[in-house]
């Protein structure tokens, strides 16, 4: 990947692991109304590539993942600002629309946005010098019913008015046993867990991992259109292989189809 100006992303696919990269580093990464686009126009064109089965999300460097939306951005005037936001929240759907399992790889600051993108993402991994926090109510902002659900559906409600009304920091420990993150790793084994989870996945059956996918609430779908994902796993030569392989003790070899 050719090294990107400020507030850009980079994107590539190797091994069946899209990776997407939030490069903003004057700004801690934080997300320029291009890079939200550029977000949504990625994942929307690896949602219909066979060459991609896992996505991870990652911030440049070892200082954020993404330190929340360039407000910068949003213009002088509300009308100007209620655009802007409601334009990042459709952006930032684009995440849990994604037919494919998300990794959130967390560095550094994790804020406001930040906290939103990954908690579209289906697993989060903290190294151990994660931060998080929504400062909203320090900057006179204020998140969307969806935002807040989804927030309240991960850690709690009582969690999640304590992250909103207090706007304070917490460390990835806090974050690990309020729920916001599945596991926390230290910096030294940290890329080569993130590289090993994203490895174990893409080996699995594509099609079971959309059909579950979309199962899940973060990207809820009508039972029908579940079903008949389900359907087409139980027709599918990879689920024929994949009784092979664990019949004749070995990896199974999963092609999609």
């Amino acid at each position: 990947m050719s090294a990107p100006a400020e507030g850009q992303l980079r994107a590539s696919v190797a091994g069946f692991v899209g990776r997407i990269v939030f490069d903003n580093p004057g700004r801690h990464n934080a997300l320029s109304p291009a890079m939200w686009q550029g977000l949504h126009e990625v994942l929307a064109d690896w949602g219909a590539r066979e060459d991609v089965r896992v996505v991870v999300l990652s911030g440049a460097g070892d200082k954020a993942f993404i330190s929340g939306a360039d407000i910068s951005a949003f213009g002088e005037s509300s009308d100007d600002a209620a655009t802007r936001a409601e334009q990042t929240r459709a952006w930032r759907s684009a995440v849990g629309r994604c037919p494919w399992p998300v990794i959130a790889a967390i560095r550094g600051w994790c804020l406001g946005g930040g906290v939103a993108i990954a908690m579209q993402a289906d697993i989060r991994i903290a190294c151990d010098s994660a931060r998080f926090g929504i400062p909203a109510g320090r900057l006179g902002l204020a998140y969307d019913a969806e935002m807040i659900a989804q927030l309240v559906a991960v850690v709690g409600s009582a969690r999640a008015r304590m992250l909103l009304f207090s706007a304070e920091r917490i460390d990835a420990a806090e974050a690990a046993r309020i729920g916001l993150v599945h596991e926390v790793v230290a910096q030294a084994r940290f890329d080569a867990r993130i590289d090993q989870l994203a490895a174990r996945i893409a080996a699995n059956a594509p099609l079971a991992l959309a059909a579950m996918k979309q199962a899940m609430p973060v990207m809820p779908r009508a039972a029908p259109q579940v079903e008949a994902a389900i359907a087409a796993c139980l027709a599918s030569e990879d689920f024929v292989e994949g009784r092979a392989a664990f019949r004749d003790k070995r990896e199974p070899v999963f092609r999609g189809r």
